[in-house]
Formats: structure tokens, C-alpha cells, sequence
């Protein structure tokens, strides 16, 4: 007796279920495998394999090793013809077409191994057999055994598999499941095999012939699948296009006009459809494929792909009871139709061509599903540089919706109030443009984040432990919708928006307008610590943080570096610690990705480094961290950046994360200052050696030993190195350049002997012995 359901089942190829235990089956199927390539029996296997185990994770790894061993027992038999493991397999068998969920999360270093070997087992062959074929091996084969499976699979119908008691109530589940049994029994029939011989005669092809996979009911199945396999052939076409810009190898342009065009007529999208049905899949696919011809500018389909854009972008919405404006669409007709149509602004013949297109896009601003909407923006603002008047009108737009007043009214109705206010804008913008009216040069300026308490007003701010006190500020009522600007900042194009030379600084000061709001909001002047705001159960900003300083820096990677540094990062390192490293952990992250993707390095993104370097140098709690104390993630984080450490691996990197380490010491000059100053306390120490293990092949060995006495200053053990591996792995360092460096000249052997004394005074056995090796046995220190 097994227990568990489908899920565990799936728990053996890393899926559902918690990790260590699904490691585990994992670890066991690896060993079953390796013993089966020994040539260890296979029914012995399968037997160590399920002694002992209740849980159907067993099953799943017993049933793999059947399937690559073809293995017909005794033993197999149960397995081969159980008819819930039939449904489970398949399940497990779809997954694992496609298999990518279990490779999420190897990221370190010393994870590598481990993400290498599960992808080993996802791509053996058996993954795509399921354990049907098993059974249908045992009842060919014939003999008593074969009796036996045939038998089994013969009784389905009397034994249907619910996974649950309450399945046996429903009607519809109970029909499935007897019609499934009915068309499986016919498998356990020896009579309805055919075999023939291939059409080289060099093999014997068998062959099942179902009567009962007929009828109205799978000729409807037929038809359904024949007609979504025609639509998901270019939805996901349409999909890998959108997600990283390429196009797929599996159709060629041509292909997929053509595949599309069978597909289109007149009125295709004049009826809103549920996502979930094929009509709505079947418009998304010709305007997912009409889009890409735009976009990719394929002359002999512009016209229609243009045509069935404006018709795609007008497709109604079908209301739905669960509606939430930020969902994520996997495929829409009208996001399709929207990126696509910002590809017209490139062929655009004159401006009677443009002022429709324009409008087309605003009135989209104010789709019902946010990422439509955003899309839209993206298509406006890509009108950067030819129609930069256009950018421009977009961008005031944007910054209009994202200002509102903080209106409470009734309970209830807030998404709608707030969907209501984005339609008023959008129609005043729309009205503007019919009227031809010019667009104002200033964006829309950001509130104040905070405002002062009146005399006239009494105001009580809550504060932990259920306390009030008297507020001198409160929360301005005119917000600015972060969650909405995130996605703003994420299709405005920074290289045509800067090119515009008659906006370019208008637009500079609308980014540091917004983070000098953000970091007001933040960290108030006024406000001696976190006890002071009065929102302690307010918005902590995380994600609006990270996604601002993010295209920060990539504004500033397109200035020079005194204006970024100016603009962006002066206002974040004036404030206090803890914010600094909030923000400028992203800030960080990015230029470090620049240095790492670039065909050369960006010199502006290393000056930058060295800027945030010098702030970390000014950080308070150096004096804390040193005796060991601890530090926010945030800043440890930017100590991180800053040495170039924990990467992880990156194949398509231009260096360093792809472990190419040659211009390592382009980057040395960035971290110095910090590793002379703080070399001792953990996470400095941790970070450089970190580099030196990764980079080792190319760092320089002079450095090495020039800043080891950073980090064995004082006496002792550093404070925090205790119950750590520091000690263990400095000395396997100075081992290791001490072995590259020969002959070793006597000053640098003398220093790397003292930083072996040390470590051996700390207790490290390595060290020790290291000492006593070929390397250090003729030189001498003098005392």
C-alpha cells in the first residue's frame, strides 16, 4: 500500500512537495540509474527501491527505472498495470516535455554540480515515454505474464482510479473516468494488435487499432486538438518573440503570414471571447503573428498586418468575475495589436498617418488590463526620436495618471473610483488631441511627500505596541502610484528619450524630481528615526526602490558621470545608511550586469563604482561589524557588488560571470579602498576571497599578498571569523598563490609566512601544514 496523490507522484522529478524530501527521491532515482548502468539486476533494484517506502514517490522512481530497463517481472507487473499510476504518468509525462521548474534556483557557485546533474536526468529518453507502454510490452510478449497484464488492464472499467471520495459523487468525473477505462481495457486485447513490416523491410512496426476510440465524442476531442495544435503553433511563436526578441527558429516569417492569414476573416475579432476558449486562442494567434510582421517590417505584409492590428486593438472584453486590472495576460488580441501598432510610427508616411495612430494608442492608455495599457505607453513612447512631440504628449500623460488624490469614500468600489479617474484623464488627453491643442513642455511636478499638521487640525499617528502620539507631518493625500510608474520606467526608451535635445533635460529632471520624492518619502528630513513617520503600517516602497534605481542607473550609464552622480546619487548617499543601501543595492546590481554584459568594459560604470565605494566608506556601523555585529542585507549586498563576488554562473556573460576572469584588474581599484579600511570584518573578508577563489587563474599575486595584512590586523581571531570557514580557506589560498608565484621572490614569501603564523595562532590546522610544505620550508622570517 502507497500513499499520496498525483502531486507526490511528481515529487521524484523535483516538483510539489517539500524540497529536502523531493532531494531526496531525487537522489534515489540517480542511484537506481547508476546501478542499472552497472549491471546490477534490475528486479533488485527495484526491490531496494521500494522495501521499506508508503509513499508513491517510490512508485514514481520504480517506475522510471522499469521504463528505461523495458524490465517485464513479476515485480514490474503491479506497476506496468496500475491504471491511477496510467494518469499520473501521463501527467508526469507532459511536465517533463518541457521540464524547466526544477532547474529554478541553482545559483551559487557550489550549486552548479547539483543544477548539472538534475538536467542530466531531465533529458534522458525515457522522460518521454510514460508507463503505458510498459504494459503493453508485457501483454505482446504473451506467456503467463502477459495473461496477467492483459487481464488487468482489460478489468479498468470495474476499478476506476478517483483520487478522491468526493469523486465519486460527481457524475462527470465518474463518465470521464469510465470512458477513459473503456478505450484503455482495449489495450489488454491481444486481437487488436497489427504488426507489419516497415517500408524498408528492415523492422516489424506494431500497431494498436481501438474500436472503441471512436464516436461523436473523440471525433470532437480530435477536432479540438487539431484545431488548438494550429493555434498554439503561432501563439507560441508569437510568445517566444515577445519574451526575448527573437525570432524562432521553428517558422519563418513567411510560414507564419501564411499559417495566419488561413486563419483570419473580416470579422474574427468583432466578439470578445474567454481567455480560456479557442476562439479567443485563434485571435490571438493572427494578431500575435500580424504584430511581429510590423514589427519586424516585412513589406509584403504590412498592409494587412497593419489592417488586422486596428481590428485586433477594437476586440471587446468579455466581463469576468474575478477581473483584476494588473493580471498577467499569457496571449491577448489587444496586446498583440498594441505592440505592433508602435511599429507604424517607423513607416509612417506623413503626419495624416500619424495623428490617428496617436489617438488610437491614448484612448489604449486607458485599457480595462493594465499591462495593455502599459503597452501602449511603450508603443507612444517608442515614437522616440522621429515623433519626439508624441514621447513627449506620453509621457505627461503618464505622469498625470500616476498623481492622485487620496479620496475615502463608501467601503467598496475603490478599483472602480480609481478606474473612473484614469478614463477622465485619458478623455481630457484624447479631447486635446482632437483639438489640436500643443502639449506643455514641463511635466507635471511631484508633490511633497509629506505635509505639515495645521493648527486647525489633530492629528494621531498609530505606533507600535497599539501607542498614538501627537503627528507634526502627515502623508500628503496626493499620492504618486509607484506600482503603475515601475512599469512606465520600464518602456521608456533612455538613448531616443536623451537624444531629444528639446526634452532631454526636462525628462533628467523628472527622474530626479522623482527620487528626490521617493527618498523623501522615505526618510524624511524631519524625522530622527522610523518612529517619527506615521506610517509604520504603510507602503515599505520595496518594489518601487529596486525598479527605480535600476533604470536610474541605466540613465546615468548614458551621462556623464558628475551629472548621474549629482542628479541620482547624491540625494540617496546624503540620507541616512539604511536608506542609501535600500537604493543603492539596485543602483549597484545594474552597473555590475553592465560590466559583465558588455562587448567593453564601461569605464563611466566603473567611475560610478568607485563613487558608491567612497559612500560605503562613510558608513556608520564599520566600528559594529568589526567586532563582529551584525549588518543590513541591503549594504552587505552592495560590499558584495562592489567586489565582484557571489555572481553565480552566467554562460552568455562577456566575462566574469561566465568565469572568464582575464580583466579582473580593471575592477581592483573599485574595492581597495574598503578591503585596506575593513578587511577584517566578515563580509569584507568573505567578498574577496570570494573573488580571489573565482578569479584566481588571473588575479594578481602581488595584490594578494599586499592586502593580507588587512585582514589579520590586531591580535587573535577577528572578531565574527570564529566558527567560520575564513581561517581555512585563507590558507588554502595562500597555498594556492604560493604554488602559482615560482620561484616566489623572499619579501612576498616572508608575508605570506606571517599571514600563516596568524592563521595557525587562530587555530587553523591548514595553515599549519602548509607551512611545513615544500614552498615555505627554506624561508625564514626575521622577528
Amino acid at each position: 500500500m502507497f500513499w499520496g496523490d498525483s502531486r507526490l507522484y511528481l515529487g521524484a522529478r523535483g516538483s510539489f512537495g517539500p524540497s529536502s524530501v523531493n532531494s531526496g527521491w531525487m537522489a534515489l532515482e540517480a542511484w537506481a540509474f547508476r546501478e542499472l548502468e552497472k549491471g546490477t539486476p534490475v528486479d533488485d533494484i527495484l526491490k531496494a527501491v521500494l522495501e521499506g517506502h508508503r509513499s508513491v514517490g517510490a512508485l514514481a522512481v520504480a517506475a522510471a527505472i522499469a521504463l528505461e530497463a523495458q524490465r517485464t517481472s513479476a515485480i514490474t507487473l503491479p506497476i506496468a498495470t496500475n491504471q491511477r499510476l496510467w494518469h499520473w504518468d501521463i501527467r508526469r509525462q507532459v511536465q517533463d516535455m518541457t521540464q524547466t521548474a526544477n532547474l529554478i534556483g541553482f545559483i551559487k557557485p557550489q550549486d552548479i554540480p547539483h543544477g548539472l546533474a538534475v538536467k542530466e536526468g531531465n533529458e534522458r529518453p525515457v522522460r518521454r515515454a510514460d508507463i503505458r507502454s510498459l504494459a503493453t510490452l508485457m501483454v505482446l510478449r504473451g506467456g503467463e505474464l502477459g495473461a496477467q497484464a492483459a487481464a488487468a488492464i482489460r478489468g479498468f472499467s470495474g476499478d476506476l482510479p478517483f483520487d478522491y471520495a468526493e469523486q465519486r459523487k460527481s457524475a462527470e468525473v465518474r463518465s470521464d473516468l469510465a470512458r477513459t477505462a473503456e478505450i484503455w481495457a482495449e489495450l489488454g486485447k491481444p486481437e487488436n494488435y497489427r504488426a507489419e513490416l516497415s517500408p524498408d523491410e528492415s523492422k516489424v512496426v506494431i500497431s494498436h487499432e481501438n474500436p472503441k476510440a471512436t464516436g461523436e465524442d473523440i471525433q470532437t476531442i480530435q477536432a479540438r486538438h487539431s484545431e488548438m495544435g494550429r493555434y498554439l503553433t503561432l501563439l507560441n511563436w508569437a510568445y517566444s518573440y515577445f519574451d526575448d526578441g527573437m525570432l524562432k527558429e521553428s517558422l519563418t516569417l513567411e510560414a507564419a503570414a501564411r499559417a495566419a492569414k488561413e486563419l483570419d476573416f473580416e470579422d474574427l475579432f468583432a466578439t470578445g471571447h474567454e481567455h480560456t476558449e479557442l476562439a479567443h486562442h485563434r485571435q490571438s494567434a493572427v494578431a500575435g503573428v500580424a504584430a511581429i510582421l510590423l514589427l519586424e517590417k516585412a513589406e509584403a505584409h504590412l498592409e494587412w498586418a497593419g489592417e488586422v492590428c486596428a481590428r485586433a486593438a477594437q476586440t471587446p472584453e468579455v466581463p469576468q468575475p474575478f477581473f483584476t486590472r494588473s493580471v498577467k495576460l499569457m496571449h491577448h488580441p489587444v496586446l498583440y495589436a498594441t505592440k505592433g501598432m508602435g511599429a507604424l510610427f517607423a513607416v509612417a508616411d506623413d503626419d495624416e498617418d500619424v495623428k490617428p495612430l496617436q489617438f488610437f494608442l491614448s484612448e489604449l492608455c486607458a485599457h480595462p488590463y493594465e499591462e495593455i495599457a502599459i503597452a501602449a505607453f511603450g508603443a507612444l513612447l517608442g515614437a522616440w526620436p522621429r515623433y519626439p512631440d508624441i514621447a513627449w504628449a506620453a509621457m505627461r500623460l503618464a505622469t498625470e495618471l500616476a498623481l492622485f488624490e487620496v479620496q475615502y469614500g463608501p467601503e467598496g468600489g475603490a478599483e472602480e473610483r480609481h478606474y473612473e479617474r484614469i478614463q477622465r484623464v485619458v478623455t481630457e488627453e484624447l479631447q486635446r488631441l482632437q483639438d489640436g491643442a500643443p502639449v506643455a513642455g514641463p511635466l507635471p511636478t511631484w508633490p511633497e511627500p509629506w505635509v505639515l499638521v495645521t493648527d486647525g487640525e489633530a492629528v494621531q499617528a498609530r505606533r507600535r505596541r497599539g501607542r498614538t502620539v501627537d503627528a507634526e507631518w502627515r502623508v500628503n493625500p496626493v499620492h504618486v502610484d509607484t506600482s503603475f510608474l515601475e512599469k512606465v520606467l520600464q518602456v521608456i526608451p533612455i538613448e531616443g528619450s536623451l537624444a531629444d535635445q528639446a526634452h532631454a533635460a526636462l525628462l533628467l529632471d523628472w527622474c530626479e524630481g522623482l527620487a528626490k520624492w521617493t527618498i523623501e518619502r522615505i526618510a524624511p528630513d524631519w524625522a530622527r528615526s522610523r518612529r517619527d513617520l506615521d506610517d509604520t503600517y504603510g507602503p515599505d516602497y520595496f518594489e518601487w526602490r529596486s525598479h527605480l534605481y535600476r533604470f536610474l542607473a541605466r540613465v546615468s550609464l548614458k551621462l556623464p558621470v558628475e551629472e548621474g552622480t549629482r542628479r541620482f546619487l547624491q540625494p540617496a548617499m546624503a540620507t541616512n545608511d539604511e536608506t542609501f543601501a535600500s537604493l543603492g543595492e539596485w543602483f549597484t546590481g545594474h552597473l555590475i550586469a553592465q560590466v559583465m554584459d558588455s562587448p567593453e568594459i564601461p569605464q563611466n560604470a566603473l567611475q560610478l563604482l568607485s563613487v558608491v565605494a567612497q559612500r560605503v566608506l562613510a558608513y556608520g556601523d564599520w566600528r559594529h561589524a568589526g567586532h563582529g555585529g551584525h549588518s543590513e542585507q541591503d549594504f552587505v549586498d552592495i560590499v558584495k557588488h562592489l567586489f565582484f563576488a557571489d555572481l553565480g554562473y552566467a554562460g552568455g556573460a562577456v566575462r566574469f560571470a561566465n568565469r572568464n576572469w582575464a580583466e579582473v584588474g580593471a575592477v581592483i581599484p573599485i574595492f581597495e579602498p574598503i578591503l585596506r579600511a575593513h578587511g577584517a570584518v566578515t563580509f569584507v573578508a568573505r567578498a574577496w576571497m570570494n573573488l580571489c577563489e573565482s578569479s584566481f587563474e588571473h588575479y594578481p599575486v602581488q595584490h594578494f599578498v599586499d592586502n593580507l595584512e588587512h585582514l589579520l590586523v590586531g591580535e587573535g581571531t577577528p572578531p565574527g571569523w570564529r566558527n567560520t570557514q575564513l581561517p581555512g580557506r585563507l590558507s588554502g589560498l595562500i597555498q594556492r598563490f604560493s604554488e602559482r608565484q615560482q620561484p616566489m621572490p623572499l619579501a612576498m614569501a616572508q608575508k605570506l609566512l606571517r599571514a600563516l603564523d596568524r592563521l595557525v595562532d587562530m587555530g587553523d590546522r591548514r595553515a599549519a601544514a602548509v607551512q611545513l610544505s615544500e614552498v615555505f620550508r627554506s624561508v625564514r622570517v626575521t622577528r
